[in-house]
């Protein structure tokens, strides 16, 4: 795919750790912060919580390191945490 003069790879590989997303998910609390000053760290995580995808950029469910040795083991609340953020939902979440 090109953008411009720029070639785009499409073969992304998806990984999985904290450490990879906690700059992401930093930044978009931080830009939230930025759109609405008046809200607490309570309400960010809570507006990051609830916008997250479960459902990646192929349609399939996002599962924890756990579920990807034996598919048929469900995720528990405990495996949530695993998501997909995208920048457009979050600004009207008043």
């Amino acid at each position: 795919m090109e953008l411009g003069r720029y070639q785009l790879a499409m073969d992304y590989a998806l990984h999985s750790s904290t450490s990879m997303v906690a700059t992401y998910v930093a930044g978009v609390a931080s830009l939230l912060k930025v759109v609405h000053p008046e809200w607490s760290m309570t309400v960010i995580w809570s507006t990051l919580v609830t916008i997250a995808y479960t459902i990646d950029n192929d349609g399939s469910i996002i599962t924890s390191q756990s579920t990807l040795e034996s598919r048929d083991i469900l995720d528990t609340p405990l495996d949530f945490g695993a998501a997909l953020y995208t920048l457009t939902r979050p600004w009207n979440q008043d």
